[in-house]
């Protein structure tokens, strides 16, 4: 396949090169990080915003003329075939620079809504960390098929809440309480381990337009009945990864995804239901030789199904295949001098997946991501997930060769979406979810990401009075096309298809205490898409 180029034109492309960056955390722990008062004058930037974005050589960025081009091509499926391909360039340049990828050097959503005006690692805005704010909490509701479906509650346990108690929020409404996030790890309130991350683009339009405060966003907000508008930048890149533990030594149960449930069950599909995902592999750091397969278990401590009510029971998988972590965008994180609230974080990972804590020398593995970047007004959306199976003939399509790219970047697969309408349908979008991130926090199969995104507003839906007029019904379905200018967004400003602006800028002073109390995990419902 013939590798694409900057101006659409299909010459050839040569890999650029990236400097190879430090982890995470270590990347913005140096000048501006420390707390200190940034120079008069200077911008208020975290080291992490002058770490490298994408470089050249990966058909990023794309004008929103060519992006538009693809989206109309008569020919939809050669439109669509072009956005993906440009999905794996992107997949690739994000992940080059080997157990330190691009991605990593960049600045997370604690850092850019960091109320103390320096972009600072270490504390999360006020709220921002374990509330029911993930998007799905906003998602349209349709009488028949709720968007919302009732999920699993993971608790923590007691001695937990104790080791890491700055970092606990109880919940005050007779819910579950749950951790803040860190300043490199968000809380997913599951299993998995979640980040949030801006390339330098959206970190410093975000910084310099004052979006993390509720002030600047208070004051753009429309009359009564009108709609406003605020936008990101121009080449702003979002994205949420999604990470999962692995023990130094044994195995971790990680269910996947077959790709055979094409419609929605009518309950909850996450990775809990085992009837939904029947198999899982066990991913181990060192296979050992001749060992193919292994019994394992998911083990669920302390998770209660959604009425709160019963123990979820383990999940066991007998003669699971055995993989290894080279087979996954993997490193081991660094625990010597990390923030307390990122390990609070590993460690309920651990307790949930394995039974223990996260030790010295356990690994996280990406096993998936959210890719938005701004190359349209609406976006353009790719999702990755791990895959034992990566050559789908769907979710692998248009894969192309790239020899020099680093890393195990063909065990992914991909779902994109960039306006192109259904097959036979101008009315809705097709569907298009990442198994690990929809389905385990909620969403049916049947939905899209970028009508889920579009829904994205101020003030939140915890402001005092609520205002969840995106929430109305009737309203967009699931899958409908619908615009920004759509009557959910009366009385509304629209945050550009980004929920992080509306779950973590600073809450309205007069919601700010119970945006505080709030929790990720309540009775009324289970883990939140706690980082869109």
């Amino acid at each position: 396949m013939a590798h694409p180029s900057n101006s659409g034109t299909g010459l050839p492309l040569v890999l650029g090169s990236i400097l190879v960056l430090g982890g995470l955390a270590a990347a913005c722990s140096s000048g501006g990080g420390d707390g200190s008062k940034p120079t008069a004058g200077a911008p208020a930037y975290a080291s992490c915003a002058d770490n490298p974005d994408i470089g050249p050589g990966y058909d990023f960025p794309q004008p929103a003329g060519a992006v538009a081009s693809w989206v109309k091509d008569p020919d939809q499926a050669r439109g669509q075939a072009r956005a993906r391909v440009h999905g794996w360039w992107l997949w690739i340049a994000l992940n080059q620079g080997g157990a330190s990828p691009l991605w990593r050097g960049w600045c997370t959503s604690t850092q850019a809504f960091d109320m103390s005006g320096g972009g600072k690692v270490g504390d999360s805005a006020p709220g921002a960390g374990g509330q029911p704010l993930g998007s799905l909490r906003r998602a349209a509701t349709e009488a028949a098929d709720p968007i919302n479906l009732p999920a699993p509650i993971y608790t923590v346990p007691a001695a937990l809440q104790a080791k890491y108690s700055q970092c606990w929020n109880p919940n005050a409404n007779g819910g579950y309480g749950a951790f803040n996030d860190g300043p490199t790890y968000q809380n997913n309130t599951d299993i998995m381990v979640a980040g949030v991350v801006y390339n330098p683009a959206a970190y410093k339009w975000i910084r310099d337009n004052n979006l993390y405060k509720s002030a600047t966003l208070n004051g753009l907000m429309p009359p009564s009945g009108g709609i406003a508008h605020t936008q990101m930048g121009v080449n702003s890149v979002a994205l949420k990864p999604m990470m999962w533990p692995v023990p130094a030594n044994g195995y971790s149960a990680l269910p996947v995804w077959d790709q055979k449930t094409k419609s929605d069950i009518g309950a909850y599909g996450g990775y809990e239901n085992q009837k939904v995902w029947p198999t899982a592999v066990a991913l181990t750091s060192s296979p050992p030789p001749g060992v193919p397969t292994q019994n394992v278990t998911l083990q669920l401590n302390g998770v209660l199904d959604a009425t709160s009510k019963k123990q979820v029971p383990a999940n066991s998988y007998a003669n699971a295949t055995v993989v290894g972590t080279d087979q996954f965008f993997a490193y081991r994180p660094d625990l010597t001098n990390m923030d307390p609230c990122d390990r609070a974080i590993l460690d309920q990972s651990a307790y949930w997946a394995y039974g223990g804590s996260f030790n010295p020398g356990d690994a996280l593995v990406v096993v998936a991501m959210h890719v938005m970047t701004k190359e349209q007004p609406d976006w353009a959306f790719q999702s990755f997930w791990w895959s034992p199976t990566p050559n789908d003939p769907v979710y692998a399509a248009n894969r192309p060769i790239v020899p020099n790219a680093q890393g195990p970047w063909q065990h992914y697969l991909m779902a994109s979406t960039y306006g192109f309408p259904a097959a036979g349908s101008s009315t809705e979008w097709p569907v298009a979810f990442n198994p690990y991130i929809e389905l385990a926090a909620g969403h049916p199969v049947e939905t899209n990401c970028m009508n889920c995104h579009k829904r994205a507003a101020w003030p939140p839906f915890y402001a005092s009075p609520p205002n969840a007029s995106y929430l109305a019904s009737p309203g967009p379905g699931a899958l409908d096309i619908f615009g920004n200018d759509d009557a959910i967004f009366k009385s509304l400003l629209t945050v550009d298809n980004l929920w992080s602006v509306s779950d973590r800028a600073s809450p309205p002073a007069a919601s700010a205490a119970k945006a505080k109390a709030q929790t990720a995990a309540t009775k009324a419902g289970g883990p939140a898409a706690a980082a869109r």
